[in-house]
């Protein structure tokens, strides 16, 4: 049986994956990117879908399930997708966080970069460390440990008889305090030099006072702060490789509660 027959025997199950799928894609930081056309996202998932309708030894019985209760499913299906994905996200917006604190410091708070995927402005610094965290997601092989959390969803979360753990709002509010704590780890040390550049001028101007702090001030933050990030790049590479372990593990924790 090739695998458009075993699709088009089981379409209803078939939906039920693919609705599942979808809201994960969709909702993805790496895969649901507003940049990446909305065909690219359809193709892949019904690939996926089609990869993880033949890996089925069986298939579920929701042929003789009434409408009520299939939609209830489909809504269910949608939901586990959405939230596993959720978890990723969080892990990906906190960049802009540490990019708000930091430029707030520097100096660069009143400008912005337009983000088509938030659909937000976001700071400059920000999106400099989203950049770095995205491109250090994909040199460690993100995009395929994503579709491997993927295919263990459907290890671990069957389609019919899964319920929710009591751990699963325990997991999303440790990621929250995890991601929360590693940032201010991240951007700390930047912060601190900036808060003694600033104590520094601050002498100098009390013993200067015709020098004019603006003109003086901000230009001497700004290059010590490119000088900083630009030491920084190597010890962040490293701390972010360890910051998506904890990602993956903490999505593979929700895929657990779930099971």
């Amino acid at each position: 049986m090739n695998s458009l027959s075993v699709v088009y025997t089981n379409i209803d199950v078939f939906l039920l994956v693919l609705v599942r799928i979808a809201s994960f894609i969709f909702v993805s930081p790496v895969f649901g990117r507003r940049g990446i056309p909305i065909t690219t996202k359809i193709g892949l998932t019904a690939v996926l879908s089609v990869v993880i309708m033949l890996g089925f030894e069986t298939f579920p019985d929701v042929a003789e399930m009434g409408s009520g209760m299939y939609l209830g499913l489909v809504i269910k299906e949608a939901l586990i997708g959405i939230s596993i994905s959720f978890i990723t996200l969080i892990f990906f917006t906190v960049f802009y966080g540490i990019g708000q604190l930091a430029d707030m410091q520097i100096g660069f708070n009143v400008g912005g970069i337009y983000d088509a995927q938030m659909q937000m402005q976001v700071p400059l610094t920000g999106n400099l460390f989203y950049l770095m965290g995205f491109l250090t997601f994909l040199v460690l092989n993100g995009a395929s440990k994503l579709v491997f959390l993927i295919h263990s969803m459907y290890d671990s979360i069957p389609i019919v008889g899964s319920s929710l753990n009591s751990t699963f709002y325990e997991i999303f509010f440790n990621a929250f305090t995890f991601t929360y704590a590693y940032s201010v780890q991240l951007i700390l040390p930047l912060i601190l030099l900036i808060l003694v550049t600033q104590f520094i001028l601050g002498v100098i101007i009390k013993f200067l006072p015709q020098m004019n702090v603006f003109i003086i001030g901000i230009p001497v933050k700004i290059a010590i702060s490119l000088i900083i990030l630009n030491f920084m790049i190597g010890p962040l590479f490293q701390m972010m490789e360890v910051y998506f372990d904890r990602m993956f593990e903490s999505a593979m924790m929700l895929i657990r509660s779930l099971s």
